[in-house]
């Protein structure tokens, strides 16, 4: 059962961060980012004492949704979205899709 959630966790990690790379070959294709490296700066360290593996695959993933957050943030303010609705939709989605996935692997 440790190894399923380890599994969707991984896998939802793996899904952002493929977005977040995707997202970033796009900004990079507007001039204002043009030849710029984009780095995202953690803003927040939390003190959390870590027990188990499962503990930091599941810090990773809230780091690895906090940067796409930062990312979609970002393509907003470049105007990568065509609307202020398309923008909020995307958010809620990965929201949805977050929150979903957490559900079930709380209730395993």
């Amino acid at each position: 059962m440790l190894y399923e959630m380890e599994q969707q966790i991984n896998a939802l990690t793996q899904e952002f961060a493929s977005e977040i790379k995707h997202f970033e070959m796009l900004l990079s294709k507007k001039k204002e980012f043009k030849d710029k490296q984009i780095n995202f700066v953690v803003q927040f360290y939390p003190r959390i004492i870590v027990c188990n593996p499962l503990s930091m695959k599941l810090a990773e993933l809230i780091e690895v949704y906090d940067q796409l957050i930062a990312t979609l943030k970002l393509l907003r303010l470049a105007g990568c979205f065509e609307t202020d609705q398309t923008y909020f939709t995307h958010m809620k989605q990965k929201q949805k899709l977050t929150n979903q996935s957490l559900s079930r692997i709380i209730s395993g």
